[in-house]
């Protein structure tokens, strides 16, 4: 397994002004870090993930749009072992649609309501179990899972960033936050805007010494832009090609 494939350069940088009181503390830069994505009624991104493994490893992008009343549509493509399939998931706030396509196989279509008449968490809920979520619920579990973040200021292609640091504690784990076999997490922080840029996961303690088992990037992550009515009936409607 590889390590970190893009380098960190450790040293001062500008900070965003509600992170400069006093010392960085780990804990208080991720809280905050979460109330921007707790605030957040639009969002998108493009989710990018690797997972390091000889049997089960694979590649994964995925573009994501979230609107207010679970609206929501993702499509990802996912490769393994140099073959890849396409899946389609589309939420009006009522109904789910979702598309499977493999490569020379015609394509499934499936579709259901979402739970509930006015559930909203249950509903977000519904959809967080097929993928279908931000940076948040995996940030919210990581402040379960990691005790005592370690922080240093920085560069990350070439751009300035917190780096948190911190060991896994496998008793506290509540959820899916990391891979089973991780005992180490990495969080890079854009150091303007406090958004997540990438998560790493390393097999032990000491990332210096240890294989990265898999490596996450919220890449052109954009919060509270909303889109017009035209647009969301593109995006959070299900068109059949045919």
């Amino acid at each position: 397994s590889p390590s970190a494939a893009d380098p960190f350069v450790a040293q001062a940088v500008s900070v965003d002004q509600t992170a400069q009181s006093g010392d960085l503390e780990g804990k208080r830069v991720l809280e905050q870090v979460r109330a921007k994505l707790r605030e957040a009624r639009w969002l998108r991104v493009t989710i990018w993930q690797r997972l390091h493994d000889a049997e089960h490893g694979y590649q994964s992008t995925a573009r994501l749009v979230l609107g207010p009343e679970q609206c929501a549509r993702m499509e990802t493509t996912l490769q393994i072992a140099g073959a890849s399939c396409q899946h389609l998931l589309v939420s009006d706030g009522h109904a789910l649609a979702e598309v499977e396509r493999y490569a020379g196989e015609p394509e499934k279509i499936s579709g259901c309501y979402l739970p509930g008449t006015d559930a909203g968490p249950v509903r977000e809920q519904f959809l967080r179990k097929r993928g279908c979520t931000g940076p948040l619920p995996l940030l919210n579990e990581l402040q379960t899972l990691v005790r005592d973040w370690q922080v240093q200021t920085g560069t990350w292609r070439q751009r300035p960033v917190l780096r948190l640091q911190g060991a896994i504690e496998p008793r506290r784990a509540k959820g899916n936050a990391q891979p089973p076999a991780a005992r180490c997490c990495r969080l890079y922080v854009d150091a303007a805007s406090l958004l997540p840029l990438r998560l790493e996961w390393y097999k032990h303690a000491d990332p210096q010494r240890s294989p990265l088992v898999l490596e996450m990037e919220y890449r052109d992550l954009e919060l509270n832009r909303a889109l017009s009515p035209q647009e969301c009936a593109r995006a959070f409607t299900y068109q059949p090609d045919h």
